[in-house]
């Protein structure tokens, strides 16, 4: 009967469904920049994962917010100015065991979902959640391709890059 939120000033939060009051709440590391929205804690059994502003991911018990782990999604792209941003950009995904979670500057983690430790580590960022499927994991990164990763090791099998805005005045007039 608990409802979940992250604050943009890495404060993770536990509230009452029925009345809103809170239950409990933990302060994360503070982040000097992100994003204006961000990423929702993902829930599976006795496991709350919590994605901060600063890029940590802190695990706690559902009820009472004891912590359980905490780690850092860290690293980035060289030569992306993006990169200053370190923000956890998508939500965790807990599938069996494991964590999938990614950052906005350029890298994604598969995580125990029992302990934090580090799987593997991909240097892709990734703008949304992932998607399991299978032996393989699918995002959008940071760098606006749609990326296939082997689900076990992390290594890329293919990307395929994706069409960007483009500002064409005369499409726009045409269809005045």
């Amino acid at each position: 009967d608990l409802v979940y939120v992250v604050a943009r000033d890495s404060t993770a939060w536990a509230l009452d469904s029925d009345n809103g009051r809170i239950a409990w709440q933990l302060t994360g590391v503070p982040s000097s920049g992100n994003f204006a929205g961000g990423a929702s804690p993902a829930v599976s059994g006795e496991y709350v994962i919590f994605p901060l502003p600063s890029g940590e991911v802190l695990a706690t018990y559902p009820m009472g917010g004891i912590p359980r782990w905490s780690t850092v999604v860290t690293g980035d792209r060289l030569g992306n100015a993006a990169t200053l941003v370190r923000d956890i950009s998508g939500d965790p995904v807990i599938v069996g065991n494991r964590v999938y979670i990614g950052n906005f500057g350029g890298r994604t983690v598969a995580m125990n979902l029992s302990d934090g430790t580090r799987i593997w580590t991909a240097a892709e960022g990734a703008l949304s959640p992932v998607w399991s499927a299978g032996n393989a994991v699918f995002f959008i990164n940071d760098i606006n391709e749609l990326v296939r990763l082997d689900a076990a090791t992390g290594e890329p099998v293919w990307r395929a890059p994706l069409p960007t805005f483009t500002n064409d005045e005369r499409t726009r007039r045409q269809r005045s």
